[in-house]
């Protein structure tokens, strides 16, 4: 016994109706893949120009985009330059920042050097951090 999903019940129902299928065209001419394909922005100049600049970057980019005008952006410089296979230097990622002491590690450090219990001082995690770090070196 086959058990069907609501859903698997109901793409059974599309499937198996003939209704659906009269309404679907499958044919594909030649000649209307090219009325949908659209037509390059980019002269052979322009080409030329990105291929005579190679290797890119995105400060490069952003001056062929400027140069060449006619609302092209530095995006789409970049997404041209991939596509003609020429070489694109992506930005350095930033460094991350150093891993600083949390709140919760400031007062629990405060509460150690009071000696109280831990959960007594959990209100001052809402101080600001700078505040904090300078009543702990205070404490010390």
């Amino acid at each position: 016994m086959v058990i069907f999903h609501k859903t698997q019940k109901k793409l059974k129902n599309l499937l198996t109706k003939p209704r659906f299928f009269g309404k679907i065209s499958f044919q594909i001419n030649d000649n209307s893949l090219e009325n949908h394909m659209s037509k390059s922005v980019y002269t052979d100049q322009m080409v030329n120009t990105m291929s005579a600049r190679a290797p890119l970057n995105a400060e490069i980019c952003s001056e062929l985009a400027s140069e060449f005008g006619n609302g092209i952006t530095s995006r789409s410089v970049i997404a041209k330059a991939k596509s003609l296979g020429l070489d694109y230097t992506v930005k350095a990622k930033p460094a991350r920042k150093k891993a600083t002491a949390t709140k919760m590690d400031l007062v629990n450090a405060i509460a150690k050097a009071v000696d109280a219990d831990d959960n007594s001082l959990d209100g001052l995690v809402k101080a600001p951090a700078n505040a904090l770090s300078a009543l702990l070196s205070n404490l010390s």
